[in-house]
């Protein structure tokens, strides 16, 4: 039985969660639309939509450290939703291919602020025995809000491609139930270390984190390119497809106290492993079958990745530094994803040209060889 403290600390943890499901979708229902309308921009342009959030976002995953020492999570929390919100429906309002890129930009400084601190939370509210449960909580809540804006947004971009940014009103309905049900948390006082005083395990997180997004973006920035041009469908079925990624997300989270205790040290190998049979789904079943089992197996990696490094980092530091922490680890994700549509772009062209079908299999062979190399390392830890 649930305390009224950690009652409302779920609360807190679910909402922000949901809001932060906004970042996981991005744009990507509506990514073959884009290109079609901003069709003298070029595909690595569009794709770039995707991705560029990931900038700015690296700044503020590297300041949520030192804000954490100086502003209340709950007021961190509640300036990162009212950004998100903002810049998130801009776009629905001009017609303009450098606004949306801008705000495409700057809207990754609210997500690099809001995305370490429910850890923050867990680690300093919570005892070691319940946080894997929160952690669940934490990727459900991510699932929920990634599927319904893949949903929702799906829908409104079948209308009209400017309606899929009204799903950013979810940020503001975010904001309005933290502002009253949040419980305000701030780390004891201290000096952070900073990034040159983290150990060993989080330098190896963070570099996992830098490859397995590079990869994982494969997914997002092809999907609505794939169905539009592949398949000869439309918004509609992008988002749809997209949703099997957030339900599979959500499951993992439900279940995930019970799968890190299963696969133990090898939770994260295994989310690994998933996203390649997923990319290796989309080689040997072309067409829609091979797509979304790319999608569930892409969603249940993702979960399990980021709820295992939240449950790793956690253990690794003192409470008051999991949030300086948890912003290296992101900033590595951030610069994979900054650049991995040019990497992967680079890597289909040596396959034979930039197309979804060569960056998928580009991202096969990579996740193949990260699943390989993490397997050594874990065992070496437990040799």
């Amino acid at each position: 039985m649930l305390s009224k403290d950690e009652l409302r600390i779920g609360g807190s943890v679910f909402l922000v969660a949901f809001s932060i499901g906004l970042h996981l979708v991005g744009v990507a229902p509506i990514l073959g639309v884009l290109n079609e309308v901003y069709a003298d921009k070029g595909t690595a342009m569009i794709q770039m939509l995707q991705t560029i959030p990931y900038l700015t976002l690296i700044l503020g995953s590297l300041l949520v450290g030192w804000l954490t020492h100086h502003i209340s999570v709950k007021r961190l929390e509640l300036i990162s939703l009212l950004l998100i919100g903002v810049l998130g429906l801009i776009p629905f309002f001009f017609v303009n291919f450098w606004m949306l890129f801008a705000t495409r930009l700057l809207i990754g400084m609210g997500f690099g602020v809001i995305s370490p601190l429910n850890n923050t939370i867990i680690t300093v509210a919570l005892p070691p025995e319940k946080r894997a449960g929160f952690m669940g909580l934490h990727v459900v809540a991510m699932g929920i809000g990634a599927m319904s804006a893949s949903l929702i947004g799906g829908f409104l971009a079948s209308i009209h491609y400017r309606y899929f940014f009204l799903i950013y009103l979810m940020a503001f309905a975010a904001w309005f139930f933290v502002q009253f049900t949040m419980k305000d948390i701030t780390p004891k006082s201290g000096t952070s270390k900073g990034s040159l005083g983290y150990g060993r395990q989080i330098w190896l997180l963070s570099a996992c984190s830098f490859f397995h997004t590079i990869l994982i973006n494969a997914f997002s920035t092809n999907l609505g390119i794939y169905v539009l041009q592949n398949l000869k469908m439309g918004t509609g079925t992008a988002g749809a497809i997209n949703t099997v990624n957030s339900v599979l997300a959500l499951l993992v989270g439900i279940f995930f106290a019970k799968i890190s205790g299963f696969f133990g040290k090898y939770t994260i190998a295994f989310a690994i492993g998933a996203a390649a049979l997923g990319f290796g789904c989309t080689l040997a079943l072309p067409g829609i079958a091979g797509i979304t089992l790319a999608s569930a197996s892409c969603g249940i990696s993702l979960s399990c990745f980021q709820a295992g490094c939240m449950q790793r980092i956690s253990m690794a530091v003192p409470p008051d530094e999991v949030a300086g922490a948890g912003g290296v680890f992101s900033v590595a994700g951030s610069i994979g994803g900054l650049i991995g549509p040019i990497v992967l772009g680079y890597a289909a062209a040596l396959l034979g040209g930039n197309t979804p079908v060569h960056q998928f299999t580009a991202a096969f062979a990579g996740f193949a060889a990260l699943f390989a190399a993490t397997l050594v390392l874990v065992r070496k830890e437990t040799a």
